[in-house]
């Protein structure tokens, strides 16, 4: 080829004379010279396997590759269609969540999942969490080991630095296990979301504002497999009576280790470690080798080779202790608590409703109600020292108990029966419930006690004690289900609301109910709602908060020697209005994921905050001399700021908030149980 001028390329040949003979060579043609031949010898010289190393072999199997104990965390959101995908084929499926005999020795009873689910879904019906705040410790609570940290679920400022707060959580939050090795579902979102207004509503404060709350899976779950929830290690490891219990280091410890001892056999295609000689260096390596006992506990019951591809096979040693259970185990074992969906009730000033997943004929139980103890209304009363106050005095929780006048025993519903809204035909516009309640005929423990005296009940500190809630008609899917809290109740709120006036009466400003505060967050670059007030203040999500050396402010008390602290930098006794005893900083010792905080600046084109956090730091060298410490974030996202009521200050402590607990009928209260004069 020649390329011309006009740029083009042509084909030319070039002709030579008088070429020596040695410059001319005859070849093959392509693919014909012998190496091409089919049947030519191929055979590649192989490394004696005595020399070759191990970790170079393709089927070799390292503790790396293994990945024991890992698994896909699934979808990084879920979107709209997939949820509403999968909310349809829990309803066309018998039950979604079982509870039956947990895998876990000693346990009791756990919680399984009825139906296949994707990572990051919603366990079960979105429910509300409910604050325990102040509670009266007049000896051991039944519900102590089911109550969580208040902070985890944002209610934390329901008190002040010198209360008490923790939220009870139903369903999963009291019914799940804790396996260290082998959790597969955490805390989902929660939204605080107050849907009546104080100022106007005589049911404000009577049910929990923290609502739409639901464990949410961490990775894909089979049907059968058990819900485990992580309490928190030191759940564990506060608790000696226990023994030894393995944590999830423990447990991923033991994976490497099995992994290891994995790698030592090969595949069928590959040189074998025996069986025997596997065998014996496990035991050495159990006996000699392993430095915790929490880990030598895992491996109790792996012995032997098989062991060991068994835990592979499962992929992990924790996973080896809990088996996937069939649809026939579950329904013979175990009963259905998803019957029951979250919805806002259809009655007025009731909140949410407990709604029908699915068609429930009459006669069928919608939901057994395992019951959480307690003894005497007295233990419902906040503390003293907050008797005198404008609050009320009664717990919200009083407000879910099922109990008699006649007796001392009270009964808290571990699970989404506490849903479920009263209804008579007594009522303005009442209809005669679809449900009612009957003792579980199923619950052995609770047919035994029902003919003991309360006494022997004391001794159980569980929730022993199962009240099924039953259809007593057809139950439509997505039609609200009601029982019947008896007449003493519904006289109760019928006065209640004939005596409600507005607090405001023609001022409807006269204070910031739960409804109005939770309201400002659609407008947080309004200055009006900057400062705080009697009724609210703010707090700024902490992981926002700017934690270097120039962040750092200082606050001395007004009468200070100002030569005591002129030659530190950042250092005032007023900055910007925030002073040395502000009340921000007794709240800093109530913070946990949410810290106050104050607004000095806002830019609402670039939706950010310029703020000051209260912090409890010790600041070295000035904290010597009795400083209190702010930390400035000049650029926090809006979302990370939130308008927030004070503490004692939200509707659920609103001083004439309804309180009143749910009737067991006469028909079915033990006569034996009636320990008190009813007045």
């Amino acid at each position: 080829y020649k390329k011309y001028g006009d740029g083009k390329e042509k084909q030319i040949i070039r002709h030579f004379e008088n070429m020596p003979r040695k410059a001319i060579k005859f070849i093959e043609k392509k693919y014909h010279s012998n190496q091409h031949l089919v049947n030519a010898f191929r055979k590649y010289i192989p490394i004696p396997d005595d020399i070759f190393p191990l970790q170079w072999r393709s089927d070799y199997v390292s503790a790396g590759s293994l990945n024991l104990g890992q698994k896909d965390g699934g979808v990084d959101a879920v979107d709209k269609e997939n949820l509403d995908s999968f909310h349809r084929k829990l309803e066309e499926a018998k039950c979604g969540i079982y509870v039956a005999p947990s895998n876990i020795l000693n346990a009791g009873l756990g919680t399984y999942v009825g139906v296949s689910m994707p990572g990051k879904f919603p366990l079960g019906a979105k429910m509300p969490v409910f604050p325990v705040v102040d509670k009266v410790s007049a000896g051991r609570w039944d519900a102590d080991d089911y109550t969580w940290d208040a902070g985890g679920y944002d209610a934390e400022y329901e008190t002040d630095s010198s209360g008490s707060s923790s939220v009870l959580v139903v369903n999963e939050g009291c019914m799940a296990n804790f396996h260290p090795g082998l959790v597969n579902f955490q805390t989902g979102t929660l939204s605080y979301t107050p849907l009546l207004d104080r100022r106007k509503d005589p049911g404000a404060g009577a049910f929990s504002d923290y609502v739409d709350f639901s464990f949410e899976s961490m990775h894909e779950v089979k049907a059968g497999e058990e819900v485990f929830i992580s309490y928190g290690e030191t759940w564990f490891t506060e608790r000696n009576y226990l023994g030894i219990i393995p944590l999830s280091a423990d447990y991923a410890e033991a994976n490497e280790i099995a992994s290891s001892l994995a790698s030592f056999q090969q595949n069928e295609d590959g040189v074998t470690l025996s069986d025997k000689s596997l065998s014996d260096l496990l035991n050495v390596v159990k006996n000699k080798a392993l430095q915790k006992e929490e880990t030598r506990k895992v491996f109790t019951s792996i012995t032997s080779a098989d062991d060991i591809r068994n835990v592979v096979s499962n992929n992990g040693t924790a996973e080896t202790t809990a088996t996937v259970k069939s649809q026939e185990w579950l329904e013979k074992y175990g009963y259905c608590i998803d019957h029951i969906d979250s919805k806002r009730s259809t009655i007025e000033q009731a909140g949410q409703g407990a709604f029908a997943r699915r068609y429930l004929p009459k006669d069928q139980i919608i939901i057994p109600a395992p019951l959480l103890n307690t003894w005497g209304r007295a233990e419902f009363d906040l503390r003293e020292y907050n008797m005198a106050g404008n609050i009320n005095k009664k717990q919200l929780i009083y407000n879910y108990q099922f109990a008699h006048p006649e007796s001392s025993i009270l009964f808290f519903p571990t699970n989404s029966a506490v849903l479920i809204n009263h209804n008579s035909e007594r009522m303005f516009n009442g209809s005669p419930p679809n449900a009612e309640l009957r003792w579980s005929t199923s619950s052995k423990k609770s047919l035994y006690f029902l003919q003991r005296h309360l006494e022997d009940l004391k001794e159980e500190h569980y929730a022993t004690m199962v009240l099924d809630i039953v259809a007593t008609r057809d139950i439509q899917p997505n039609e609200e289900i009601f029982i019947d809290y008896g007449k003493d109740w519904e006289d109760a709120w019928n006065k209640h609301v004939l005596n409600f006036r507005s607090p405001c009466d023609d001022n409807h400003d006269c204070f910031r109910s739960s409804k109005i505060v939770a309201s400002m967050n659609d407008d947080k670059f309004n200055d009006r709602y900057h400062s705080w007030s009697d009724d609210h203040f703010t707090v700024c999500h902490k992981t926002s908060m700017q934690m270097d050396d120039d962040s750092l402010i200082f606050l001395m008390p007004k009468d200070s020697d100002k030569t005591m602290y002129e030659h530190y930098g950042n250092t005032f006794t007023n900055f910007r209005h925030v002073e040395f005893d502000d009340e921000g900083f007794d709240l800093a010792f109530v913070a946990s994921n949410w810290g106050p905080c104050k607004i000095l600046r806002g830019d609402e084109s670039d939706g950010i905050f310029d703020v000051v956090y209260f912090t409890i730091e010790t600041a070295a060298d000035v904290n010597k001399k009795g400083s209190n410490t702010l930390r400035r974030t000049r650029t926090l996202p809006a979302s990370h700021i939130w308008f927030r009521n004070k503490p004692y200050r939200s509707d659920m402590h609103w001083e004439y908030a309804f309180r009143h607990e749910i009737k067991i009928p006469d028909s079915i209260f033990p006569s034996h149980w009636k320990d008190l004069l009813h007045e």
